[in-house]
């Protein structure tokens, strides 16, 4: 679900008052965040005791006030772009070497790390999306299936123009080793 989502947001062109309605969601996710009080109470997400063990404590409490902002939003695409940003932290912030990694190493960022980086990766995508738009503003937007390549149980016969697909690649990446951030369903 998650390759899904950021698939579909790298794909997707907006117009610039689509991408301000974005930055919006944005800004209003940010405050939420600031003025979030304790008496709110704890912040209860799936994974979350296996999701700490992998993150610094202090941003991990960042990640949790930010993703449960963003699933505050009303189920927009603005909640979706959001969320895709959002998915790139799991593994920027956590305590793996890399995605596809068992090694650990502790990450040097400091609080406030994951508003800046939200902000940051959030206008670089509306930028690209905006720059998409200026250059296929006639083309449909893209059809993304999560289907078994080898039926295709929705399309149709001889309707395909295009297939794009990121099929395992042998011994290029290590598919098979549990406890990995990039690998399986990971829930945000």
């Amino acid at each position: 679900p998650v390759a899904q989502l950021v698939t579909q947001e790298r794909c997707r062109w907006l117009s610039e008052s689509n991408a301000e309605r974005v930055w919006g969601a944005l800004e209003s996710v940010r405050e939420r965040v600031e003025t979030r009080s304790r008496d709110e109470g704890p912040i209860r997400r799936p994974y979350i005791d296996w999701l700490k063990l992998q993150h610094p404590p202090h941003l991990f409490v960042e990640m949790l006030h930010w993703i449960d902002a963003i699933d505050q939003l009303p189920p927009t695409p603005e909640r979706d772009t959001l969320r895709a940003v959002f998915s790139s932290l799991v593994v920027k912030f956590s305590t793996f070497k890399a995605d596809t990694s068992l090694e650990r190493v502790m990450p040097k960022y400091p609080r406030g790390a994951v508003a800046r980086w939200m902000t940051a990766k959030t206008q670089e995508l509306l930028d690209q999306q905006m720059r998409m738009e200026f250059k296929l503003a006639k083309v449909p937007q893209p059809t993304l299936l999560n289907e078994d390549a080898r039926t295709l149980p929705s399309v149709a016969a001889g309707s395909v123009h295009c297939i794009i697909t990121s099929p395992p690649y042998f011994r290029l990446r290590n598919y098979g080793v549990d406890g990995q951030l990039g690998v399986g369903p990971l829930p945000l």
